[in-house]
Order: structure tokens, then sequence, then C-alpha cells
């Protein structure tokens, strides 16, 4: 750790130090790059900037030189110190493992999941970690997956097509919710259509 000393400019190994005018004893000392601090007041020192190892550090302002608050995290991380997974992703930044939350639109709440275990907020009737399927009883995806509405008479079940949300139709029997007889057809009752 390298301090300010009033009786001599000190560059620092990591600091940059040019004369103010040619004339002048008073020298502008700054961090270098990957160091942070004030060295221009009295017991002012530069330190080594801590990203967490998720900094690209090949380029140059990869940490603010004044406040060390990291400003190239690399991997999907963010943070004062690129400690933490980028909004809209998951996982652990210190393990250099964030991954997009890919939640889907149609059957989410937010774009933003869980960020340990990447588990989106699914609307009512919406199932899965990114919220991509309607769970049972549910279905058509595109309008937020809706109850199902199967017809007891004409359906083999009370569960829809999940992603259409049309009921699994007896036979001779047709319609989203299986509630009439296909053209030619005749009968509606608990065997179908004949």
């Amino acid at each position: 750790m390298k301090h300010f000393s009033e009786d001599r400019p000190e560059i620092l190994p990591t600091g940059l130090g040019e004369p103010e005018h040619a004339s002048s004893n008073k020298w502008l000392i700054g961090c270098a790059d990957g160091y942070f601090g004030n060295p221009q007041v009295p017991g002012g020192y530069c330190q080594k900037c801590d990203c967490s190892g998720n900094a690209d550090t090949s380029q140059r302002g990869w940490c603010d030189s004044l406040t060390g608050q990291c400003l190239k995290c690399l991997g999907n991380t963010a943070g004062w110190n690129c400690g933490e997974c980028a909004p809209e992703h998951f996982g652990n930044a210190a393990q250099r493992y964030c991954e997009p939350c890919s939640c889907s639109p149609k059957g989410s709440l937010s774009s933003q999941c869980d960020l340990t275990t990447g588990q989106c907020i699914c609307k009512p009737g919406v199932v899965g970690r990114t919220c991509n399927r309607c769970a049972d009883g549910f279905g058509n995806l595109e309008a937020g997956c809706e109850p199902c509405v199967c017809n007891r008479v004409g359906s083999r079940s009370e569960i829809c097509d999940p992603t259409t949300g049309h009921c699994n139709c007896k036979p001779g029997v047709f319609g989203t919710t299986c509630d009439s007889c296909l053209e030619g057809y005749y009968g509606f009752s608990q065997q179908g259509c004949r």
C-alpha cells in the first residue's frame, strides 16, 4: 500500500505522475489502471480493484480510478465488483456461471428470474422453469394458459392440450371443448357421436 507524501511526490508502481508545470514542484498523481483511490490528499493511496475475477482487465478503464467500481464486467456478471449475475440472468457469479433467465414472455410475469435457481415467475396456470408450458387442466399458452373447459360428455378427459387448449374429443365429436357432433354425425352422448 503506497501513501501520498507531502515532502516528495510518490509515483506508485502502478500510478502515474506528471509535473503540473515545468516550474512547479506540484505533481498530479493518479492511480493506474486496475487501482483506485485518491493519492492527492494526505493519507490517500491507491489500492487494487476487486472485480471478483469477472472484469475485462485487457481494456483500459475496467475499474473506476476513484471509486473502485468495476466497469467492464464479463460473463453476464454485474454489480459494484462484478460479484452478481446481471439482470435477467441467474447462477453463481463467483464461479463465473451466469446464464440468461429466458423467461417466456407469454407465460411469465417478468423477464427476471430467481437469481439462484433460474425459476421465472409464472402466470397462473403456467409451469416450467421458464414458464413455457401450461399446467395440467390449463391450455392455450398463447393466451396465458386458460383453464380447460372440456365438455364432460364429448371429451375423453377434462385435460386439454397444453399448447392449443383444445380438448381430446370422443369419436365423431369436435370443437375446442368437444361440445358438438362432426358434420354427418348425430347422437351426442357419453360414447361420442355416431
